[in-house]
């Protein structure tokens, strides 16, 4: 008997012996000795009424479970996430994956966290070898990589909202160009030859921007490449506290509001202080367990 099926006969059971025991009819009914008490047939018809309210409950509170199980059964098919952390992020980690773990399990989304390099230049490539590596084991339509100085902040959202299975690639751009902070790729043959490509770039145009670059400059090898792309708001996917210096400053649209879904900090200084800053977004996320095993 599967889990959902107990659940609700144990609450019809615990229904039909609370109805029973207000109605008397758990014991011996006597004859009525005034008027003000209900006859035996009385008492039964308004009973059954009971009943059949409380098992209408009882359905609904069963229709809501189905449902959500169906649709965590969907979301571990749809989405898998992929965020990768090395030693120097230890203390950010500590906080940012408790955070994804908890929307991951809300959603039923797979949830990848991959800890040092699967690639000998900067941490940031081994954020491509490790898409691919899962896209080869085929598990989910779509991956979400998402780095570890980003949170979740809305957990209602639901991440594949955004997906669109017309295109390869879901991405934004912040106020300069595309940051791969924050990123949806399809789990494609096409997917999968993009980031070869991209890997295979060994000095991409803006060298300071590593993979970001690279994946730009495939982008904009042949117009072919391009129709793979979808682009949605910044805020769609990657808002931002405020931005880095570095940024022009006459582009800015992406800083966050109430109500979006995720919250990044990119070119932030101060490692020191950097974890206060998680613990107090951390205090605002909204739509999400208090903690991972309740």
């Amino acid at each position: 008997m599967k889990h959902i099926e107990k659940i609700a006969i144990a609450i019809l059971l615990l229904v039909v012996i609370g109805l029973l025991t207000e109605s008397g009819m758990t014991r011996k009914i006597k004859e009525p000795t005034n008027k003000t008490h209900l006859t035996q047939d009385e008492a039964a018809v308004k009973l059954e009424e009971k009943l059949r309210e409380e098992l209408k409950k009882a359905q609904e509170v069963i229709k809501k479970y189905e449902q959500e199980a169906l649709d965590k059964k969907q979301g571990a098919k749809r989405l898998g996430i992929v965020t990768i952390h090395t030693p120097p992020y230890y203390s950010w980690a500590n906080l940012s994956i408790p955070n994804k773990k908890k929307y991951a399990k809300k959603h039923g989304y797979g949830l990848y966290i991959e800890h040092g390099k699967s690639d000998e230049r900067h941490p940031v490539w081994s954020k491509l070898t490790s898409l691919l590596q899962h896209m080869e084991e085929d598990k989910h339509e779509w991956f979400w990589a998402l780095d570890i100085d980003a949170l979740i902040i809305n957990g209602n959202k639901k991440a594949t909202d955004v997906l669109d299975d017309n295109y390869d690639l879901i991405v934004q751009s912040d106020c300069n160009m595309f940051n791969a902070g924050s990123f949806m790729i399809k789990n494609s043959e096409w997917s999968k030859e993009y980031l070869k490509r991209v890997l295979k770039i060994e000095k991409p145009t803006i060298e300071g921007l590593r993979e970001q670059s690279a994946m730009m400059d495939v982008y904009h090898q042949d117009e072919e490449t391009k129709r793979h792309f979808k682009w949605v708001q910044q805020r769609d996917l990657n808002a931002y506290r405020d931005y880095p210096s570095f940024c022009d400053q006459t582009r800015i649209s992406g800083i966050y509001e109430e109500g979006d879904l995720v919250i990044h900090f990119p070119g932030h200084s101060g490692w020191d202080q950097f974890p206060g800053i998680l613990k107090e977004w951390l205090a605002k996320e909204t739509g999400l367990p208090d903690d991972l095993y309740p």
